[in-house]
């Protein structure tokens, strides 16, 4: 007897022979078709990985100088206004995929059981906020942009780290390390702070 599947903790009763059982299937075409005969039906769960994702993160994608707006949505480096919220959208999910038709069908279990631990240097501190959506499918980050980092001994560097943390797990986790520098840019005869957040060792300009 093949009993390979069977845990140590598991009881087997063989005292007397159980009902012999089969499962039955339907083909394509209609067809029903049945398994082998089996005493014993041992059912089991396949739990996927927990994957942790970055779905969006908003930043300034218009700005405007008198009566003029400039569209900034495509600059590689994105401009973050100080004192003004912005949202970071994470996903964790177990990800199943079935192959059984020639398309691949991805079903997304949404996970729930973790906490955040997010270090936000970019914000106002104590004035963020880490909130599950109501239909329990996405989390979303808020904070308030603060002051840039102008250390130099830091290399003007700010960054953000994210864990999720799950009892009996190792953490998974997301590093975005960015650049933060300070630029005034004249508005209406007034100078007006933002942020240019910079990828790490990535130069650019920008000119209005």
């Amino acid at each position: 007897m093949d009993n390979e599947i069977l845990t140590d903790i598991e009881p087997l009763d063989l005292s007397a022979a159980p009902v012999l059982k089969s499962n039955s299937y339907i083909t394509k075409d209609g067809t029903e078709i049945f398994s082998t005969a089996f005493h014993h039906e041992k059912s089991f769960r396949y739990n996927s990985a927990v994957t942790l994702k970055l779905l969006k993160q908003e930043y300034e994608t218009a700005f405007k100088i008198g009566d003029n707006t400039y569209d900034i949505s495509d600059l590689e480096v994105p401009i973050y206004i100080q004192k003004k919220k912005y949202d970071i959208t994470f996903e964790v999910s177990q990800d199943y995929v079935n192959k059984d038709k020639t398309e691949e069908v991805l079903t997304k279990e949404f996970f729930t059981e973790g906490t955040f631990n997010i270090t936000n240097n970019l914000e106002i501190e104590n004035k963020s906020t880490t909130v599950l959506s109501r239909n329990r499918e996405y989390y979303t980050h808020s904070f308030y942009a603060g002051e840039p980092n102008i250390s130099l001994v830091d290399g003007f560097d700010s960054n953000i780290y994210v864990e999720y943390s799950i009892t009996g797990s190792d953490a998974l986790a997301i590093s975005m390390i960015q650049i933060l520098k300070r630029t005034e840019l004249l508005k209406e005869g007034k100078v007006q702070v933002v942020w240019l957040l910079l990828p790490l060792h990535q130069k650019c300009q920008i000119l209005f």
